[in-house]
């Protein structure tokens, strides 16, 4: 039964990821393919913006792929608990749920990329870099989770109790859920960034300027989840208050950051059309956008703390 269990989560790493991970780059592909029947002649720089976005957007499923290798080689110098077991769910938390979202939404940049390439066929370049940076912010949820999943790995050789267990479990859960929202709103963010271009090539520069600052903010709940899944994994828990202290805390980062991280991206996307429309309104409207931006945040703010008081004050 446990080298059922940890067979499973060794497969749901490479096949759950892969779900997402070619949903999205089959959407991928079908933009490009629409996008050459509308500009045939730059046929060569949508092919080359699809093959970049699906290459950026296998990461997801490379890092599964990696992660299932160490895991097999770990299994193969182990012998495992039903402990250790439990504790790398949290492994299965940590990088399929990001990794199956961000797999999915990564096509939104690339698809959008496409179309702006078919009616801005000599800006491509420009395109390019746009659709690359933004593809970019978008993965780093699922390197976290790499990151935390490591870890997870490294100590789960010395669990022998429920209560480790679920601190690992809490860990992962934390990273997992709490990347779903933000990642959702970078790739509505990019998805809009790479269409205004389309509309409006001249407002390339404020645009691009503008990605920087509001990527950032984006971001932020992310790294609250990674910094809440760093303490639990090196926190101890020596009573069964401390367990739901940290399962409760896993939950609050994480739910805290669903909703601001998809309106956050909402607004920042609204925020590039209006850009595009009118670059003259970049001072006010990107003012606007990054105030509405950092108050949304503050929601995200008040469940980490929330759930920084449930690890150190439930021991």
């Amino acid at each position: 039964m446990i080298e059922l269990m940890n067979n499973i989560i060794i497969t749901s790493l490479v096949g759950i990821i892969s779900l997402g991970v070619a949903f999205g780059n089959s959407i991928s592909a079908i933009a490009a393919i629409r996008a050459t029947y509308i500009q045939p002649r730059a046929n060569k720089e949508i092919l080359k913006a699809s093959l970049l976005g699906i290459v950026l957007s296998e990461t997801s499923a490379i890092i599964g792929f990696v992660m299932a290798i160490i895991l097999l080689g770990s299994q193969q110098s182990s012998i495992y608990s039903e402990y250790v077991i439990y504790s790398k769910l949290g492994i299965f938390f940590a990088l399929c749920i990001p990794g199956f979202t961000i797999g999915l939404v990564s096509s939104l940049p690339v698809k959008y990329a496409c179309m702006s390439i078919a009616r801005q066929p000599f800006f491509s370049s420009k395109i390019l870099n746009l659709m690359f940076l933004t593809l970019t912010f978008i993965q780093s949820p699922i390197i976290f989770g790499f990151i935390i999943s490591l870890i997870i790995n490294f100590k789960a050789s010395s669990i022998t109790t429920v209560a480790d267990s679920i601190r690992m479990i809490s860990a992962g859960l934390s990273l997992g859920i709490g990347s779903i929202g933000p990642s959702i709103g970078l790739a509505l963010f990019a998805k809009s960034a790479c269409h205004a271009i389309g509309i409006n090539r001249n407002s390339y520069n404020k645009i691009f300027t503008f990605c920087f600052v509001s990527e950032a903010l984006l971001e932020t709940p992310i790294v609250f989840a990674l910094i809440t899944s760093l303490l639990l994994v090196s926190s101890t828990a020596i009573s069964p208050l401390a367990c739901v202290g940290m399962l409760a805390s896993a939950l609050c980062v994480g739910i805290s950051n669903i909703f601001p991280g998809i309106s956050s991206g909402r607004i920042a996307a609204a925020a590039c059309q209006e850009i595009a429309l009118n670059p003259n309104n970049y001072s006010l409207v990107s003012r606007t956008s990054l105030i509405a931006q950092g108050l949304i945040d503050s929601l995200a703010v008040y469940g980490w703390l929330i759930s920084l008081m449930l690890i150190f004050l439930l021991k």
